[in-house]
């Protein structure tokens, strides 16, 4: 029973940053990004190379969201520029990921990338391996950040006004752009954070970016398209759903998720957490 809710642990502590980074992007840019496993992956590479350069795990996960920051201000100048409409912004993403799995076969390899060394010099409690530990409480360290911004902050404040009704905003004297871009860094710099911190106990390969991003537009359609906080608890219950068809029936992986996720949309379209939803 131990492992069960070791799995569980594991999976959600990287899908929750995942999954919640890719709702800020939503909710800040208006754009349903299929490239957003691409910055998971890239969190996961260059972790695992930092640490394998520099032997110090909390400078290599440093460097992976310092890295991501930087690729998610220059996704969020392209999206903004090039792909102003819901139809562009699909194609716009969807052709990134297929340049990122290049850029990251070109430079990384095919080779499997991971920091289980380090993941090992940590020991156990309990049984229980101190990395799961120290991953679940940077995931938990990183929430509360979140939420804080969100919710007790001038910015958090701009953020949720800017996205509900950014013409309002600005009237107001928000400047929107620079809201919604820091919105979406932020996201990215979730995303990338859960693959460093996964990377004691995940691989990265060529192709994990397009597995990730199924887990996270699961966890989105459950709690509902923007909700930020929904997905915390829509993270989990894929998790649980997730480790107990991998357990006991893995022929049923994402069999299982995409039958929970469609009893969710047919009793609420809108998302478990979605307050108002609108019927026609």
């Amino acid at each position: 029973m131990i492992e069960f809710f070791l799995a569980v642990l594991t999976f959600w502590t990287h899908l929750v940053l995942l999954s919640v980074g890719l709702q800020f992007i939503y909710s800040s840019a208006k754009t349903l990004n299929l490239s957003h496993g691409s910055f998971f992956v890239l969190g996961g590479y260059v972790a695992s190379w930092a640490f394998a350069a520099l032997g110090n795990f909390g400078i290599a996960v440093f460097a992976a969201v310092g890295v991501a920051a930087l690729a998610g201000a220059a996704f969020y100048i392209g999206v903004s520029r090039l792909a102003r409409d819901e139809t562009s912004q699909l194609f716009f993403t969807f052709s990134l990921f297929w340049i990122f799995e290049g850029i990251y076969r070109t430079v990384f390899g095919v080779g499997i990338y991971n920091a289980y060394a380090f993941a090992e010099s940590l020991g156990r409690a309990a049984g229980i391996p101190w990395a799961y530990i120290l991953g679940a409480t940077a995931a938990a360290a990183a929430l509360t950040a979140v939420y804080l911004l969100l919710y007790k902050t001038p910015w958090g404040l701009y953020l949720r006004a800017a996205g509900d009704n950014p013409l309002m905003a600005e009237a107001l004297g928000v400047k929107s752009g620079l809201v919604h871009g820091t919105g979406v860094v932020l996201g990215v710099a979730l995303a990338a954070l859960g693959g460093a911190v996964s990377s004691m106990w995940q691989s990265f390969t060529p192709g994990l970016a397009g597995v990730a991003l199924v887990y996270a537009f699961a966890v989105v359609a459950m709690a509902g398209l923007g909700n930020v906080m929904g997905a915390l608890v829509a993270s989990l219950i894929i998790s649980l759903i997730r480790t107990a068809s991998v357990f006991y029936a893995p022929e049923l992986e994402l069999f299982s998720i995409y039958i929970a996720v469609l009893a969710v949309l047919a009793v609420k379209p809108s998302g478990l957490f979605t307050r108002h939803e609108r019927r026609v």
